[in-house]
């Protein structure tokens, strides 16, 4: 193998010849820098050699491809669609819906496969990698005003990802942590959360965060006798408006994501939502959550050196926020150590049970 460094001439686009002492050389390489310089760098191969990066990891991901007219033909639709849901079975009703959603889910974004790699930069998603394969096919073919507007939401799409990644480095204060998002970008992204801790296993995490979250003396309480009001909870606005807000985050292992959610509020879970308040029942689907395993120290060696970080439900999310909310602005009497902060949700977001026991209030 012959490894040499090329230069160029901006203004001739002439390269220097190189010299070697036997025509031996079959597969030849340029390959740029990956900063900014007029050098490149060439490699020389005897014979068909395909070297292969040795840190390059390939692996297949499933995603939803989205455009304009995916929209507009799933807003079409559900402008005609009519949910009813009169049963008083409150489980049954959930079923019900969550079996509509995935279906529409399904129908007009079916899940789709793409190949992601290990140096593919964090702004480069399944998504974005699937709109710059179709924007070069569109180049190809000659189509330049559709690969352009593909470019325009590509762009959009980058920022959005590059704003989110790096929202919350500030060099005034740690100039540290803008230096390790520098060398993110121009080594890759570690692996240090990815190593595998010999003895530590799925089944242990599982085991460990059932054995910490259980309490042995627990007793059921005794159910209310009182019957509930007839008052409307939650209404159609209400869940409209905290479904129409909601950010780009995490999806549960329910399968909704929180696009989806956004993308059909005027027809989602707002008789649900009222529903499982009055009766004080919470589905199945909202008691199940991924726990991802964060490492707490720099050499974990033991499941307690993992923080669980809990994916609940984008659905249970909403409506915890539309009931803290609802009882914040019944408690601006207590001190700040007492009263609900709606700022922790997400940090320590209290459970869903202990806000239905303070649905009294609102």
């Amino acid at each position: 193998m012959l490894c040499c460094l090329l230069t160029t001439d901006r203004r001739a686009e002439i390269a220097f010849l190189t010299y070697v002492n036997n025509p031996c050389c079959t597969t030849v390489r340029v390959l740029d820098s990956a900063v900014k310089s007029d050098h490149k760098a060439v490699v020389a191969y005897a014979g068909q050699v395909n070297e292969l990066p040795l840190n390059k990891r390939r692996h297949r991901r499933l995603f939803r491809r989205r455009s304009p007219a995916q929209y507009a033909t799933f807003l079409e639709f559900a402008s005609t669609l009519n949910i009813e849901l009169d049963n008083d079975d409150v489980q049954l009703n959930f079923d019900t819906m969550y079996a509509i959603m995935l279906n529409l889910l399904d129908r007009f974004y079916p899940e789709r496969e793409i190949t992601v790699t290990s140096s593919d930069p964090p702004y480069v998603t399944p998504a974005v990698k699937a709109q710059l394969r179709l924007r070069n096919c569109l180049m190809r073919a000659g189509r330049t005003a559709e690969a352009d507007a593909i470019a325009a939401r590509i762009r959009t799409a980058i920022t959005r990802n590059s704003t989110r990644w790096l929202r919350k480095i500030d060099t005034r204060k740690s100039a540290k942590e803008a230096w390790a998002k520098v060398r993110e970008v121009m080594k890759g992204k570690g692996n240090r959360t990815d190593d595998q801790v010999d003895g530590l296993t799925a089944q242990t995490f599982n085991d460990h965060y059932a054995a910490i979250s259980t309490d042995t003396d627990y007793c059921a309480p005794t159910r209310k006798l009182t019957a509930p009001d007839d008052r409307c909870y939650i209404t159609e606005m209400d869940a409209f408006r905290t479904l129409n807000t909601l950010r780009q985050t995490a999806t549960s292992l329910d399968q909704i994501p929180a696009w989806f959610v956004r993308l059909g509020a005027p027809i989602f879970a707002a008789r649900l939502f009222h529903q499982s308040l009055a009766t004080g029942v919470v589905p199945h689907q909202w008691k199940t959550a991924v726990i991802k395993p964060t490492p707490k120290i720099a050499a974990p060696t033991q499941p307690s050196d993992y923080r669980p970080i809990s994916i609940t439900p984008v659905l249970s999310r909403s409506l915890e926020r539309i009931v803290v909310r609802r009882c914040s602005s019944h408690t601006k009497h207590l001190t700040s150590a007492t009263s609900l902060r709606l700022d922790r949700l997400g940090r320590r977001r209290p459970p869903l049970w202990r806000c239905y026991l303070l649905s009294g209030l609102c």
